[in-house]
């Protein structure tokens, strides 16, 4: 364990690349696959802030990955999830990344 102010030896790093790289790469899968298995339980409701919590974080996944029109529509989809439960935070985060589209 390393302190919070304290970086790794290089040597550490370089001996852990491959292990690292790989950590990587497939924690960027799952944070892609993992949202859109949830949102196919079948007992969430299309109109839950769950959904539209999933709805938003895919948008969000989609925005890093500059799908701007894909991004905006799972957006949409939150939107109406979150207006219907009166999830006013999450319709705040929902307008902020709107803004943020170009």
């Amino acid at each position: 364990m390393l302190p919070a102010k304290s970086n790794p030896r290089a040597d550490a790093l370089l001996k852990n690349a491959w292990a690292i790289f790989g950590t990587i790469i497939s924690g960027a899968n799952r944070a892609r696959t993992l949202p859109k298995k949830a949102a196919t339980v079948k007992m969430l409701s299309d109109r839950g802030v769950t959904m539209a919590r999933i709805n938003f974080d895919v948008g969000k996944l989609s925005a890093i990955k500059k799908k701007n029109e894909k991004a905006m529509g799972y957006f949409e989809i939150a939107r109406i999830g979150a207006e219907s439960q009166g999830a006013e935070k999450l319709l705040e985060k929902i307008d902020a990344a709107l803004v943020q589209l170009p």
